[in-house]
Parts: C-alpha cells; sequence; structure tokens
C-alpha cells in the first residue's frame, strides 16, 4: 500500500471529521466489537459492512450480509465496490464520504505530522482529525441521528458554526475533479460540446444532457487541465428528462461529485453555484463559473414545449437567477456545501432565468441509467423542425417540391444501438409512433413515455427513397 516513501490513506469523512481507515479488514455495524460502530439505527446490521485492502493501492467496501444493504452515490453494492474518492456510502442514516490522501512515512516512526497537510486527489482542503490517543483507536462511534462521533469514552461534537464556512473558490476547487467538458463528434468532425459531472468516479460514470448528445455519434470528456481527451460511451439516456450517463474509458483523477441528503433539501433563496464549460470549448478552456439564488424549486417547467416544438414539458426542475450559458448544460449546479442539487440545463427567455434538472429527479432517475437502463430512448437523437426548415433540408438534397409532410428528423444514430440495428439512418423522417401522428418532441414524449424493454412501432419516411416511400421497423427501446 506504499509507493516510495509515502502510502495512500483512507478516511471516511462524517459530521465534519475525518475518521482514518487503518485496521483490516475494517468492520461498520452496530456492535461494539466493530471499528465503527454505528448506534440506535434500526436499520444497521451487528457486523453491516467490511472495508478490505484490494489490489495495489485500492480499497474495497464489501456487504456483510448486511439486512439493509450498503448504498454508495445512491446505488445498492451488490458483495463489493472499489472505493474511488468522493464516494459517498450509506449505512442506515448514516453518511459517509471517502477521501482518499497520500502520506509520508518516516520508516522509524510512520507517518509523519507533516503529512497531515497534503492535499487530497481531490483538491479539498484536509478537515480536522478527532482528538486521539496511543494505541489502537477504537470503536469510533456514531450516534443515529445526533451530529456527534464518541472515541473511547469522549464525545466530539461538530459544533455548528466550528468551522469557516468555504469561499466560492474553494467549493469551485472542490469541485472540477467532479465536472467534465463533453466533446461531441459526428464520426471523426467536431460537432460540439457541453458539460458533465461525475456520478459515480470507481466506474466512470458521468451525467450530462440528453441534448448534449444531439447530432453526434462519437464523445470524449476531459477534466480541467487535462490535454488530452478520453472517450466517453452512451450508456443509457432518459430522453424526456433530457439526462443521459456516459462511461468513460479511464476513471483516473475523477471524484464523484456529492449529492445532497434527500433529509437537507435545498431551500428556496439559498445560494447555489453552476459550474460548466463555454460553448464549443476545447481542452485549453477553463470552467464558468456563475451564482445566484434559488428561484424556485421542482417545478413542471412548460414554458418552452408551448413555443417550440423541439422542445418538452421539463417534469421536475429547479429555477435559478445564476446565469446557465451555451456549453453549461449538463454541468452541476450546488449548494455552499459543496452539495450537487440538480443539473444545469437550459434558460428561460427573461433575464436570470435558468432552470436545472432537480437532485430529486436525478435521485429517481440516476440508479436506473447507471445500470444500463434507458427510458424513452431508442438509440437515435432527432429534431422536430418547423415546415422551412424541412423544405430547406428536402432543397439540399434535391427533392423536388419540398418536404411535404411534417416528421421528427433524425440527427445521428448510436453506433451499436437497437436504432442502429433497425437500420435507421441520419435523415429519416419518424412522422409516426405505433401509429401515433407525431411532428414535436413533446408528442414523441407522449407517445414513448418511459419505454425500456418494450417495443415500440416506429413509422417513417426514408431517406434512401428521398422520402418517397414510408416504411417502418419496430425498435426494442433500451
Amino acid at each position: 500500500m506504499s509507493t516510495g516513501d509515502s502510502r495512500l490513506q483512507l478516511f471516511l469523512e462524517t459530521s465534519g471529521f475525518r475518521v482514518p481507515v487503518d485496521e483490516f479488514p475494517f468492520k461498520i455495524g452496530n456492535a461494539s466489537t466493530c471499528d465503527f460502530q454505528i448506534e440506535d439505527d434500526p436499520g444497521v446490521s451487528p457486523l453491516h459492512a467490511e472495508i478490505v485492502r484490494g489490489e495495489g493501492e485500492s480499497f474495497v467496501l464489501l456487504d456483510a450480509d448486511s439486512a439493509t444493504g450498503v448504498r454508495v452515490n445512491d446505488r445498492t453494492v451488490v458483495d463489493r465496490h472499489e472505493i474511488a474518492h468522493g464516494d459517498v456510502f450509506r449505512i442506515g442514516q448514516a453518511e459517509f464520504t471517502a477521501e482518499f490522501e497520500r502520506i509520508a512515512v518516516d520508516a522509524a516512526t510512520g507517518p509523519t505530522a507533516a503529512a497531515a497537510g497534503a492535499a487530497s486527489p481531490g483538491g479539498s482542503s484536509p478537515r480536522p482529525a478527532p482528538p486521539t490517543s496511543k494505541g489502537k483507536l477504537k470503536p469510533w462511534m456514531v450516534l443515529s441521528g445526533i451530529a456527534a462521533l464518541v472515541l473511547t469514552g469522549l464525545i466530539v461534537s461538530a459544533i455548528e458554526g466550528g468551522e469557516e464556512p468555504k469561499t466560492v473558490s474553494e467549493l469551485v476547487r472542490e469541485a472540477k475533479p467532479s465536472t467534465m467538458l463533453i466533446k461531441a463528434f459526428d464520426g471523426d468532425e467536431p460537432y460540439g460540446s457541453g458539460s458533465a459531472w461525475v456520478y459515480d468516479a470507481g466506474e466512470g460514470l458521468i451525467v450530462t444532457n440528453s441534448h448534449v448528445l444531439i447530432g453526434s455519434t462519437r464523445f470524449e470528456a476531459s477534466l480541467e487541465g487535462e490535454d488530452k481527451l478520453r472517450d466517453a460511451e452512451v450508456l443509457a439516456v432518459a430522453e424526456c428528462d433530457d439526462v443521459a450517463v456516459l462511461s468513460t474509458g479511464a476513471n483516473d483523477g475523477l471524484r464523484t461529485f456529492p449529492l445532497a441528503a434527500e433529509e437537507d433539501p435545498p431551500e428556496q433563496g439559498e445560494d447555489v453555484i453552476a459550474l460548466g464549460y463555454p460553448s464549443n470549448a476545447s481542452t485549453a478552456d477553463e470552467l464558468q463559473v456563475t451564482t445566484g439564488s434559488l428561484s424556485a424549486l421542482n417545478i413542471n417547467w412548460d414554458e418552452p414545449a408551448n413555443q417550440n416544438i423541439d422542445f418538452a414539458v421539463y417534469p421536475d426542475v429547479h429555477q435559478v437567477d445564476a446565469a446557465i450559458n451555451p456549453g453549461n448544460s449538463g454541468g452541476p449546479l450546488f449548494d455552499d456545501q459543496g452539495k450537487l442539487i440538480g443539473m444545469n440545463s437550459t434558460r428561460g427567455e427573461g433575464d436570470n432565468q435558468g432552470f436545472a434538472v432537480s437532485i430529486d429527479r436525478l435521485r429517481q432517475l440516476l440508479p436506473g441509467l447507471a445500470d444500463g437502463e434507458s427510458s424513452g430512448w431508442g438509440g437515435f437523437t432527432f429534431a422536430a423542425l418547423d415546415q422551412d426548415v424541412l423544405n430547406n433540408i428536402a432543397n439540399r438534397v434535391g427533392l423536388v417540391g419540398g418536404w411535404q409532410d411534417p416528421a421528427l428528423v433524425i440527427q445521428s444514430v448510436i453506433p451499436g444501438s437497437v436504432a442502429d440495428d433497425a437500420g435507421l439512418q441520419a435523415l429519416d423522417g419518424i412522422f409516426a409512433i405505433n401509429g401515433e401522428q407525431v411532428t414535436s418532441r413533446s408528442q414523441y414524449c407522449d407517445a414513448v413515455g418511459d419505454a425500456s424493454g418494450e417495443p415500440v412501432e416506429l413509422s417513417y419516411y426514408s431517406l434512401d427513397s428521398l422520402w418517397a416511400d414510408e416504411e417502418s421497423v419496430t425498435v426494442t427501446f433500451e
């Protein structure tokens, strides 16, 4: 577990304190024999979970056949989970954040005192550790519902106001390893860009808006300061919620973005920070930061759908007065504790009117999406276009008389998707779904709903026949 004269140290951060994980297996449960004891919580088993060493400098979390399971980043652990910096564990009602720090080691005395000031991979400042004594420090104890740690009979309270609140600059610095640039390509041609945030660093899973995918077949991602993009593949999409999960080819340097806890929801009027990349950004560009406040929470926003056929209703968004600029789509919206409360998605016509998919909706969608279960997604992106635009397309390809009937025009087909297998291609025009005419994105969403694993009949005009022939194909939505 050591490299040269240093080793990687794992801490569990909770209630403002950092608990070092030094003994292996490190046992977590409600029994007094556990290294980390959680009391007064009926959801915690006597031996609930263990942390063991993995290969190289890795740590693994194991579910010890607990009654209620272990959740990491809002996903249930099945047998084992390799821990990544920033992972958020939930055991019963207790919540911990995993933090790694490289500790200098003195051969004679062990970890040096100076090591306590080392920076973590995520760039965050180290949090204070509770008082210690010589010998084995056991048991750590969390009293459920009380912000306190108990160590060998000594209560160390997390006193509200005891820590200086973090500045916006500090919060942004902590968020940078959890915020990524998305570059979209149509084949090898650059098509556009967007932003994303890290949902599960260990698995390399990132989240963005599904509209960032439109018109593209290939995607790459990078963190700020990286000069090389890493591959990113579409894992699953909730088309009508404007949410997509991508899997990156490498997870080095990533930090899971901590989510706001369900029991500590955002409140109207609180300060927020929006983070994202500028439009058509490259790896040389820096993240953009805007600040503001929460204007409204968990609203159903239908204004754009009423004005533009290419917009659907956003069923659950937060409205903010922080600017959300082109290119920021898919970036994180977070609070003054550095916890994610939404995903930047779009902006309204009025001044200081931005909208972000809410943390509540994300919490509902992401576990399934992270397991590859899409919703209302057929493996293609599309645009609902008005008649003038349709006629311009028709004229470009030599269709005399223009496009006669409205349709949803496919913009790209993701390689290897069910749409690709069905032979659909860009510029095919879908005019009906399950026999119902569709001419807008809202009608598409009404027709497919949250279809997943269900056959959907698509009726379309084929580009191969210059839209003269009507064809039909049944696609099992992913």
